[in-house]
């Protein structure tokens, strides 16, 4: 019974917090909400296959689809480490500090549909630290490494 209650509880806020948005429509509300609900209530890993599973909709359904142009965009982002503990930590360039400071990087690949006007996450690594005062075109060499060997071989096995 409190189960129930508290599905009934998730349902109503989610309806109501979508019914607030502009330019969703009913359809729309539905599959959102029909989505939001599996995330809360599926234990373990969530996966399209899961979420045919147990929700209403098939596996289709749930998945993305592309146009036919699409891009690969690289983005690097820096977070603020401190500490001697931490694996990987160096000293990278911040481009809002305009300057070189001790923390983490992680490199990220993003496929870019140009047509739909968004972009999927397709594959992230942490950057290797390096030196303090390194040339701008040595910070791209592990970066363009991975997009020559590993990154063609990521595309084709997801069949984007």
């Amino acid at each position: 019974m409190i189960i129930q209650n508290a599905f009934i509880k998730g349902e109503s806020l989610i309806a109501a917090i979508l019914s607030k948005m502009s330019g969703i429509g009913i359809v729309q509300r539905r599959f959102i909400s029909n989505i939001l609900m599996l995330v809360l209530s599926i234990r373990g890993r969530i996966n399209f296959l899961q979420l045919e599973r147990y929700g209403t909709m098939s596996e289709r359904s749930y998945r993305d689809h592309c146009s036919n142009e699409l891009i690969i965009g690289f983005d690097r982002s820096y977070i603020t480490k401190t500490g001697k503990c931490t694996p990987g930590i160096g000293y990278f360039f911040s481009g809002c500090s305009g300057k070189y400071v001790r923390g983490l990087e992680i490199g990220c690949y993003r496929v870019i549909d140009v047509k739909q006007h968004t972009a999927y996450h397709l594959y992230a690594k942490q950057s290797k630290p390096t030196g303090k005062h390194q040339k701008a075109e040595k910070l791209m060499d592990p970066h363009i490494y991975l997009l020559e060997n590993g990154l063609s071989i990521l595309i084709m096995q997801t069949k984007i």
